[in-house]
């Protein structure tokens, strides 16, 4: 187990505090399961699996876990992120998702 480091934006940020985005789609794998990363305000989210998804499937299927209401959301976000193809480029090709969930307090 090793400590990431995993960027978000404030508006991903505050949907992992408010538990509504619990999975992160990156072009590449940045972690394992049973890795950690840390929010900006110091809190721990722990990765419990990475695994494998056309594109398509993250907007139709994931893109609540993603943290947004409605996949247009997803997609709209998707381009708008630094490096990051437009998402039509992007429909038959796979990305690692990392599932991961916030740590209580203690």
């Amino acid at each position: 187990m090793v400590e990431i480091q995993l960027s978000f934006t404030p508006e991903m940020e505050a949907a992992i505090l408010s538990r509504r985005k619990t999975c992160t789609t990156r072009l590449e794998q940045k972690g394992e399961a049973g890795d950690t990363f840390r929010l900006k305000d110091g809190r721990v989210c722990f990765i419990s699996c990475v695994a494998n998804f056309k594109f398509w499937q993250i907007v139709s299927i994931l893109y609540g876990a993603e943290g947004f209401d409605e996949p247009g959301d997803f997609t709209d976000f998707w381009n708008n992120l630094p490096g990051y193809p437009n998402h039509e480029e992007c429909w038959g090709r796979t990305f690692p998702v990392h599932f991961f969930t916030l740590r209580e307090e203690r």
